[in-house]
């Protein structure tokens, strides 16, 4: 692996594979904290490489330093889990031992899992990572390199990508702050394609981190930019679905009035629409009209995503699964303006559901059950319908409904509530409602 001031990843980075290389390669480009003393606490090769702008050649440098039949290359924040490492091992068994005239493949092709903030996976795509230590395969490419071989010709592979995974922590906003790789990546993405405006992938990658970094009219254009690469086929398949997705959330994100529908739904017709079975142009199309006040589109949009979640198996960025919450608030708030009040609980229950601590969703719920027949007397509809979600014995639990059945002015349910605490909690609040 190359680094630089990845003391936080470091060792995680070389205790997945440790049971399963006989060497370990850290390639250093200029840390200032404890990256290179940690790495070399953990037993392994330790080189130096003065940063030039160019991932290549800092990758390439530290294949140079691999003496083994093959390499696994994961970036300091990536790891597999010890399950998959071990699968791993037993593929390339196997692989040594082909029969006469069957040609070992050059490559293993993994699922690469792309972590978001909290751990979770939004986006899975393929990775080449784990390859043949050939003198003929290197990296290429300043930013987002690539391994190719001479000629850019064909290789072989074995594809493990339902058995195989790599995780990958790397891309989220925190991560980005902190170590700086958002600016660097702009940076190098810009001097890219000012120097090859025909470099579409480029393109595609600089609008992913201006969107990143929220400049997202920037982000238009290189996403539009990068898809001039599809009528000249000059884009992967997966590069090219993540420039749609791009395109369409940051259309999505700011919709303006003025602007008209038809670039929206051509990339969502590129996605198969009405057809397909993707939800994410649903989604897209839902945020799209929610952002321009158009309640009954958005709440079908939503719908339409809602319903393709549980069915979709492709891979792809998915986000619609990673804002499953978001469409439940952004619904709720539909179905209000639209003045549906059964279906606002029902979305608003499912948003608790994911996160019961939602002062604002809660107080809304209570908003709108206090006007109920007898609600408003007795709570006991509510109250009912609280012991679903909420653990009653858990003072935190019962303390967070008194504070969003107070902001809700939902007096009857604040009694009951103040009954239910324990005694030392509940004389307190007694005493200081009297």
């Amino acid at each position: 692996m190359i680094v630089k001031n990845e003391e936080k990843n470091i060792c995680r980075a070389l205790t997945w594979a440790k049971d399963i290389v006989f060497e370990q390669i850290v390639v250093d480009t200029g840390s200032t904290d404890r990256t290179v003393e940690l790495a070399e606490e953990m037993g392994a090769k330790v080189y130096h490489f003065k940063w030039i702008d160019d991932f290549a050649a800092a990758k390439n440098y530290a294949i140079e330093q691999a003496s083994g039949d093959w390499i696994a290359f994961l970036d300091a924040d990536e790891y597999m889990n010890p399950e998959d490492a071990k699968r791993l091992v037993r593929l390339l068994e196997q692989l040594s031992v082909l029969k006469k005239g069957e040609k070992i493949p050059l490559f293993v092709r993994c699922a690469l899992v792309n972590l978001d903030d909290k751990g979770r996976p939004f986006d899975v795509t393929v990775q080449d990572r784990i390859f043949r230590n050939r003198k003929d395969m290197r990296y290429h490419g300043k930013i987002h390199e690539q391994i190719r071989m001479p000629g850019n010709g064909q290789f072989t592979f074995v594809n493990a990508q339902s058995r195989l995974s790599i995780y990958h922590t790397g891309y989220n906003a925190p991560v980005y702050e902190e170590t700086g790789k958002l600016q660097r990546n702009i940076r190098q993405l810009e001097e890219e394609v000012r120097q090859n405006p025909e470099n579409y992938e480029a393109w595609s990658y600089l609008g992913d981190s201006q969107k990143t970094m929220g400049d997202k009219e920037s982000a238009k254009y290189s996403f539009r930019k990068a898809l001039e690469g599809e009528w000249e086929q000059k884009l992967s398949p997966h590069v090219l679905v993540r420039a749609k997705s791009g395109l369409m959330a940051v259309l999505a994100e700011t919709a303006p009035q003025y602007e008209s529908d038809e670039e929206i739904y051509q990339l969502a017709e590129s996605y198969g629409y009405p057809n397909t079975g993707n939800p994410d142009p649903w989604f897209f199309l839902g945020l799209w009209h929610y952002n321009r006040n158009e309640m009954e589109r958005a709440r079908e949009g939503f719908l339409q995503a809602l319903e393709r979640l549980d069915t979709y198996k492709g891979i792809g960025n998915e986000l619609a699964k990673e804002n499953l919450n978001n469409i439940y608030i952004w619904l709720a708030q539909a179905c209000l303006r639209l003045n549906h009040p059964q279906e606002v609980v029902h979305y608003c229950v499912l948003s608790l559901r994911m996160n019961k601590y939602q002062e604002r969703i809660l107080t809304a719920v209570f908003q709108l059950l206090k006007q109920e027949p007898g609600e408003s007397g007795r709570a006991e509809g509510t109250w009912k319908f609280l012991k679903n979600l909420y653990d009653f014995s858990n003072p935190k639990d019962l303390l967070f409904i008194l504070k969003c059945a107070k902001l809700s002015g939902f007096r009857s349910l604040e009694s009951k509530v103040v009954k239910a605490l324990p005694n030392n909690l509940g004389r307190e609040f007694k005493s200081s409602s009297e």
